[in-house]
């Protein structure tokens, strides 16, 4: 999975501005995805049943350090 391929599904299943996406880290297991803070529980909301590229997704929000 890229991370134009996260972009593309939040954008398109949570209705909101790509633009408004920040930094997408992809690791092996889990990706960070950066919002800001007024739009995250929208994305939360749109994600909740999507798929990219054919595989299910589960997200919540990060853990402060």
């Amino acid at each position: 999975m890229r991370p134009g391929d996260i972009l593309g599904a939040i954008a398109g299943e949570s209705s909101i501005s790509g633009d408004l996406v920040g930094a997408i880290d992809v690791h092996d297991q889990y990706t960070f995805v950066e919002v800001p803070k007024e739009v995250a529980k929208d994305v939360m909301y749109g994600m909740r049943h999507a798929k990219i590229k054919g595989k299910s997704v589960s997200m919540e929000p990060a853990n402060r350090k």
